[in-house]
């Protein structure tokens, strides 16, 4: 009974995720984007659906890939595991995983909607792009629209993996996931919906603006060596306690 409930719970989860997140963009795109004498291109297009949207991605990746690596967190699969290491692997992989799949889809959502209204070529440089009715001058950088497509799968696919990894090793030592997503929400209320923020650690650096790119264009440190390096940084830090209580537990015995 509790199997079928899952089951269930699991379908109903995914067909929420796959209705609401074309809803959302679609708001978006309708309420952020409503210059009524700017020409719009892809390359906004990106780094709108990101900076607006990402409260729903991370809300509704979380619950989904925590829901989908519950069952291995349990207390009697976690006392038959003799390698806490290849045991946090194998959570990385489902992790990696479920994230490349939310990211995908999000940016083919993306993607359909951008091609059938805007226009794919970026036109920063245009006198009536949205580039000039933001900065109010020409922009002296233009960007490719697969450059910031590019940026919106790395930036994106980071910022759900690191917070999965970091709810699970809260999930690890506090035995509850609740604390890891309150812990995360708090830092993202911290970063972003403040101003000033009084912290700068991890959302907020992940973030690209179109008003950052059209002042500097894209800076590989910033949108690329940045999320990445957090993503090995998680990964490493897991390998770390996982293997430190796998030692402590082998002392106690």
């Amino acid at each position: 009974m509790k199997k079928f409930v899952n089951g269930w719970l699991d379908t109903g989860l995914l067909w929420f995720s796959a209705v609401l997140i074309p809803v959302w963009l679609m708001v978006i795109f309708k309420t952020a984007m409503s210059e009524p004498d700017a020409v719009y291109c892809m390359s906004d297009i990106y780094s709108y659906a990101h900076e607006k949207g990402l409260i729903i991605f991370l809300l509704l990746s979380q619950l989904f890939i925590i829901n989908h690596i519950k069952y291995e967190m349990r207390a009697a699969v976690l006392v038959r595991k003799k390698s806490m290491k290849s045991f946090w692997l194998s959570l990385c992989k489902k992790i990696f995983l479920q994230a490349g799949l939310f990211v995908l889809y999000v940016f083919v959502l993306v993607t359909a909607y951008g091609v059938t209204h805007f226009q794919w070529k970026c036109n920063w440089r245009e006198l009536n792009s949205n580039a000039y009715a933001q900065m109010q001058r020409p922009v002296e950088f233009e960007v490719a629209a697969w450059q910031t497509a590019g940026i919106f799968l790395i930036v994106l696919f980071a910022e759900i993996t690191v917070m999965a990894m970091m709810i699970v090793l809260l999930w690890w030592k506090l035995s509850q996931p609740v604390y890891g997503y309150a812990v995360m929400m708090v830092l993202f209320t911290l970063e972003k919906r403040m101003t000033p923020a009084p912290v700068n650690i991890f959302f907020l650096r992940m973030c690209f603006p179109c008003t950052r790119l059209y002042y500097q264009g894209i800076r590989a440190g910033d949108e690329i060596l940045f999320p990445l390096c957090c993503v090995a940084a998680a990964f490493v830090l897991g390998l770390f306690l996982m293997r430190r209580k796998n030692m402590l537990k082998k002392e106690a015995d």
